[in-house]
């Protein structure tokens, strides 16, 4: 069972393409779909998906940082850098909403927690 407002955009979706006012039923849709984006996004970020950790050692030590990502993504997609593990960690948690976001978006496929590439 729909909610009343669900019913009521529905009512409305049907009234502006009885109008043929495209432009408008457009904006709606698009509207409808980056909220179904975000959604679906901050579901997505409440799995738990394996995460490695690599030190990468530089010349000067002092410009060692640690790399973090999820394999399920290889090692260009959802990761995290900083001066400390936890550093890292925070990036890539901070990131993954956005990045979730943008595959959505392009209509990647996401894979499964227990994937590898």
């Amino acid at each position: 069972m729909s909610s009343f407002k669900e019913r009521k955009e529905l009512r409305k979706l049907c009234q502006n393409l009885a109008k043929g006012n495209w432009q408008k039923l457009a904006e709606i849709l698009h509207k409808r779909n980056e909220e179904l984006i975000e959604f679906t996004a901050e579901e997505l970020c409440k799995r738990i998906y394996p995460i490695e950790a690599e030190i990468i050692e530089e010349e000067d030590p002092a410009d060692n940082y640690f790399f973090v990502w999820m394999p399920a993504f290889g090692q260009c997609c959802m990761t995290g850098t900083g001066d400390t593990l936890d550093e890292a960690l925070k990036e890539l948690i901070k990131r993954k909403k956005g990045l979730f976001m943008y595959l959505l978006e392009r209509g990647h496929r996401i894979p499964d927690p227990t994937e590898k590439p």
